[in-house]
């Protein structure tokens, strides 16, 4: 059975995931373009999503008293972070993609981004399928910078192997074709040998 986790570990957990959230929100605003008139939305996005955060720590910091929240709560509360990261990818401006697909992974691979509840924008759906899908369009063929072709391929590989995200089938094909478009059409040989390393670990594992 697995040792149920203390106070003080919990606490942990949830400043170490909305200071993560907080930095890399914070790196986005740092970008000088972000001033501009197209990255507008974007930029309210991220200052909303900081305001919310700094309440977030702040109710983080429960007393000796307080009830500690579920994993599920804790999940959500990265969930409803994702608008400003969407923006971002969609952006088309390299290094706010590449920041946002660097967080945007690494909350997956820790199992903070789970995608297990309703899309808020089309509840048939998870939000899980609106993230591989975010992801999988920052490439943009030929012209797509290599370290955002990089950044896909770890997103959609952590995505693939999870232990714990649950994807369907239609998500699964829309990344294997983005996988390998990036091999067939990637001007690196390190990110096509990543891609083809990635394809063969998602068919086989």
């Amino acid at each position: 059975m697995p040792q149920k986790k203390t106070k003080d570990e919990n606490i942990l957990i949830i400043d170490s995931k909305t200071m993560f959230l907080k930095r890399a929100l914070e790196k986005l605003l740092s970008e000088k373009d972000i001033k501009k008139s197209q990255y507008q939305q974007l930029k309210r996005a991220c200052e909303t999503a900081l305001t919310s955060i700094t309440k977030d720590i702040q109710t983080s910091r429960i007393s000796e008293s307080s009830i500690l929240p579920s994993t599920d709560q804790q999940s959500i509360n990265a969930e409803k972070y994702f608008l400003p990261f969407e923006l971002a990818c969609t952006s088309n401006h390299p290094r706010m993609v590449d920041t946002s697909l660097d967080c945007l992974q690494k909350l997956l691979l820790h199992g903070h981004l789970l995608g297990s509840i309703a899309d808020p924008i089309d509840p048939s759906k998870l939000l899980i399928d609106r993230i591989v899908s975010t992801i999988c369009m920052c490439f943009r063929g030929v012209q797509t910078e290599e370290q955002v072709e990089l950044q896909i391929i770890k997103a959609l590989l952590t995505i693939m192997t999870s232990q714990v995200i649950e994807i369907h089938q239609r998500s699964v094909l829309q990344i294997i074709k983005t996988c390998f478009n990036i091999y067939l059409t990637s001007r690196s040989k390190i990110n096509e040998a990543t891609a083809q390393g990635s394809l063969s670990q998602m068919l086989n594992g």
